[in-house]
């Protein structure tokens, strides 16, 4: 329970902290001249500091597998926390991670329980 607790105080956090952050990749301001007009061209990449962006997501998954009879009790939290860079307007990196709490499978008379940990990497155009 405290570790339920203490993910769910993580995420409202970091979710708090991404509202507060104005991350526009090329905003108006850039692509317009002296005068004000439009400039149309190629865009340029960001430094290393800039366009950064955090998601946190949550919701429920289930465990298929094995000789599983109890269906309504393999539904689990999901939480989801992700990090990721524009390197220019198309195309972005981002490094992603899944935590599960604990995942139950019954098969028989027997229990079987386990923690499901996920990261992935993605290109993103």
């Amino acid at each position: 329970m405290k570790t339920k607790f203490f993910f769910t105080l993580v995420a409202a956090g970091l979710g708090l902290f991404a509202l507060q952050q104005n991350a526009f990749a090329q905003t108006e301001e850039t692509n317009r001249d002296a005068n004000g007009n439009i400039v149309r061209g190629p865009y340029l990449a960001c430094t290393f500091s800039e366009n950064w962006f955090i998601e946190v997501g949550g919701g429920a998954g289930i465990y298929i597998g094995g000789l599983n009879d109890n269906f309504g009790k393999r539904i689990r939290p999901v939480i989801d926390l992700s990090v990721g860079k524009w390197i220019t307007p198309l195309f972005a990196v981002r490094v992603a991670g899944t935590y599960t709490p604990r995942y139950y499978e019954y098969s028989g008379n027997n229990e079987y329980s386990f923690y499901y940990w996920g990261v992935r990497g993605d290109f993103m155009w």
